[in-house]
């Protein structure tokens, strides 16, 4: 199965008492890192620049097997996004950010470009998080989505960010936009309250984005677990896996990685299936939904930004049918 990825990558600079670290992240090159590391073909549609931080971020996606895709060396102008974190109990906050430009080529324009897309033959693409606000690339990021979903799958994941997009109404308006936009939405409780507040009926949101066009909306409500509601009405409560956790960062792009995975074991993935999706059986939510989980309850067990491979994955995956509690 191919897949392409768009949005934002960063170097997230880890502050603590000895020298800061520099490491790759970034909600969206996290999942495509995930994509990869599950056996998928990767595209990832993107931006960084030619100074240091963008050689360790051109460097990480090499070895992860996932080609970039991005303008020519020359108009990269701007420097790496940067996030600049610090540790909070077992995870990682942001606390502010520099270089929040972002900007990705534009669609397909010649026979040869267009050529190599349909060689290509993405069944599933996914976009999200801060690309959706940041212009001049926000604008091209849902170009190729009108673009991508005529034969694609489309997944979306808002992460919402307020200090980069403080003007919450305008954030909600462009989330909705995309949410009409996509087949399968995966957001989390903290995105939600963000956007309309702390008094949201979850339940009552999910089936008013669904009408909007999505077939799924997959809310995540940390180690509460997650709820899976389908367009054809099913709803599938998901415990979390209990146990250690050594690093939460990576849970949510290990999650949304194994819901575009899983959806292509059960051949439901690319737009031709839309119909299909939208007729998802219960016994095929909660499988989505038990994939995801287990990916998260892998990553979150282990520093960094770790994702699980698929044979990671499939053990934890057999381990959580027998006991959802239970950590492999």
């Amino acid at each position: 199965m191919s897949a392409i990825v768009i949005g934002e990558s960063m170097i997230e600079i880890i502050k603590g008492d000895d020298e800061p670290v520099h490491r790759p992240g970034g909600t969206m090159l996290s999942t495509a890192i995930g994509l990869s590391r599950l056996g998928r073909h990767v595209r990832f549609v993107t931006d960084y620049g030619t100074d240091y931080d963008g050689n360790i971020i051109a460097t990480h996606l090499d070895q992860n097997a996932v080609q970039p895709v991005v303008r020519p060396r020359e108009a990269r102008k701007n420097g790496t996004m940067v996030s600049y974190v610090a540790r909070v109990g077992t995870g990682l906050a942001p606390f502010s950010y520099d270089n929040l430009a972002f900007d990705v080529p534009g669609t397909p324009q010649t026979p040869t470009e267009t050529l190599d897309l349909d060689l290509f033959a993405p069944r599933s693409v996914l976009f999200g998080s801060l690309s959706c606000h940041l212009e001049p690339g926000a604008d091209k990021v849902l170009d190729w989505i009108r673009l991508l979903r005529e034969r694609s799958t489309v997944f979306f994941d808002p992460n919402v960010r307020p200090t980069i997009t403080p003007n919450l109404d305008a954030a909600r308006e462009r989330v909705e936009e995309c949410i009409a936009l996509s087949d399968v939405v995966k957001a989390s409780e903290k995105d939600i309250m963000t956007l309309y507040g702390h008094a949201i009926e979850f339940e009552e949101l999910a089936r008013d984005w669904l009408d909007s066009g999505p077939s799924i909306i997959a809310i995540t409500h940390g180690f509460q677990g997650s709820v899976l509601y389908s367009k054809s009405g099913g709803t599938i409560t998901l415990p979390a896996v209990q146990g250690d956790v050594v690093d939460p960062t990576g849970g949510g792009e290990a999650y949304m990685a194994a819901l575009i995975d899983c959806l292509a074991r059960i051949a439901l993935d690319t737009a031709a299936r839309r119909e299909d999706l939208e007729d998802i059986s219960d016994a095929s939510l909660e499988m989505l939904g038990v994939f995801a989980t287990a990916a998260a309850s892998v990553t979150i067990r282990r520093p960094g930004l770790n994702m699980p491979t698929r044979d990671e994955l499939m053990d934890q995956y057999q381990a959580y049918r027998t006991n959802p509690r239970v950590l492999v």
